[in-house]
């Protein structure tokens, strides 16, 4: 068993929400939560840019779901 931070976000906010996306059921979307969804995302991807730019290319893995695309890394 998996907890991923989308699964943990939805336990904060809700037990039952979690339990249905954990186990894949989804509700009926509605054009709030897609907002929120799209700018989740939005400042997930921005964070991520800001920390790649901080961090050599020698420090980080870069994976994209579950599919490993380039390993970096340094012996210290």
């Amino acid at each position: 068993m998996i907890i991923s931070s989308p699964i943990f976000e939805a336990y904060l906010n809700c037990p039952s929400k979690c339990w249905f996306l954990f186990f894949g059921k989804e509700g009926d979307a509605n054009i709030y939560s897609g907002l929120v969804r799209n700018q989740n995302h939005a400042y997930r991807i921005a964070g991520l840019e800001r920390l790649m730019a901080k961090t050599q290319l020698s420090e980080y893995v870069i994976m994209l779901k579950n599919a490993l695309l380039t390993v970096n890394s340094t012996k210290r």
